[in-house]
Order: C-alpha cells, then sequence, then structure tokens
C-alpha cells in the first residue's frame, strides 16, 4: 500500500517548485482538476495515514488554474507540487521548477521523451497526456468523397493527413453543403461553460 499511494501521489504532480521547500512533514499540491478533486483528498489522506506526511490539496477553480498559481507563488503558502502544462506552461513556471532527472518518480516513466527537458535537463514529469484529434460523420465524409463535382483530389479520410488537406476538403464540402443536406461542415458538442474546451 505504501509504494501504491506514494507512487501514486508523486504522479499527480507535473513538477516541484524550488522555492516553496515544504515543512517538516508537509506537502502543498495545487490541483489543476476540480472533477477529481475527492479522489487527491483520500489519496493524500491514506498517504498521511501511511507516511506520517501531510498533505495539503488545495484545487483551482474550473478555468482558473494559472491565475490561482500565480495568486500563491506570491504567498508563504506556495505549492510544493503543481502543474505547468507542458514546454509552453514551462516557459511561465521555469524559475519555481525544480530539476527531476534524478528523481524516482523520473526513473519509472517509460517514455523519457515525453518529460519537459531543457537543454538535456527535466523540468516536468507528465502525469496525463490528453490527445487531440477530428470525429467525423463518415456518411456525410463517403458522401462527400463520392460526388462527381468535388474540387479537391482526395478519395477517403484515410488521405487526409495534415491540416492543408483537412482545411481543403473542409472548404469544399462546405461548398457542396447543400448536395450533401448538411448546414455546415463543423459542430460541437457542447459549447456549456466546462465543456467548451472541446
Amino acid at each position: 500500500m505504501k509504494k501504491i499511494v506514494a507512487g501514486t501521489l508523486a504522479v499527480l504532480a507535473l513538477t516541484a517548485s524550488v522555492f516553496a521547500a515544504p515543512k517538516k512533514g508537509q506537502v502543498r499540491y495545487l490541483n489543476f482538476k476540480p472533477e477529481v478533486a475527492s479522489v487527491y483528498q483520500e489519496l493524500a489522506a491514506a498517504y498521511e495515514k501511511e507516511t506520517g506526511v501531510k498533505v495539503i490539496v488545495e484545487t483551482a477553480a474550473n478555468n482558473s488554474y494559472e491565475s490561482t498559481l500565480m495568486s500563491k507563488m506570491a504567498t508563504k503558502q506556495a505549492p510544493t507540487l503543481f502543474q505547468i502544462n507542458g514546454p509552453v506552461g514551462y516557459g511561465n513556471w521555469k524559475n519555481y521548477c525544480a530539476e527531476l532527472s534524478g528523481t524516482e518518480l523520473y526513473k519509472h516513466l517509460s517514455d523519457k521523451s515525453l518529460a519537459v527537458t531543457v537543454g538535456g535537463k527535466v523540468y516536468g514529469i507528465p502525469y496525463v497526456v490528453e490527445g487531440y484529434g477530428i470525429i467525423y460523420n463518415s456518411k456525410i465524409t463517403d458522401a462527400y468523397f463520392a460526388l462527381p463535382n468535388k474540387a479537391t483530389k482526395y478519395k477517403s479520410m484515410d488521405e487526409v493527413k495534415n491540416f492543408a488537406a483537412l482545411k481543403e476538403v473542409a472548404d469544399d464540402m462546405q461548398k457542396n453543403a447543400e448536395a450533401l443536406g448538411i448546414k455546415g461542415v463543423f459542430a460541437s458538442t457542447s459549447l456549456k461553460a466546462g465543456e467548451d474546451w472541446r
């Protein structure tokens, strides 16, 4: 249990602060994801019970992580562990990031190319990777590719492998919207607050 909880808690954070030296037996963690706050509280309690190290989990409100982190870094309650959101975030927080290549956590990273590195040094260890993609309606795209008057050379979505190709197909689909029985090429599953990132 000790190894599982300790390992899980360590994976929660992307980087450690060099300036937020924790009090003896205390760690502050600023959580990026409100939807899993209760899980982090459970992990913190289990970790404290097992090790005696108090873990204070604070959760930033939806869409306010950067501003919360900025505010916290200016106080004596700066987080020991926090997220930098990849290489772009590292640029904002590099003065607060510890070098992590010698840590046990880094040793366990199976794909070290995912780490945030600068000059051969590791400043961030991923605990989650988000993938991006396009969901398309194959019935509509198949109908498009079957059009006799389409202006593109592509014969299926399997051939659309970069942004330029996607733009060319999307623009031509829009020109053929009436023939395809659609109003527009793009749609969103939801634009509700908290879901508009999709």
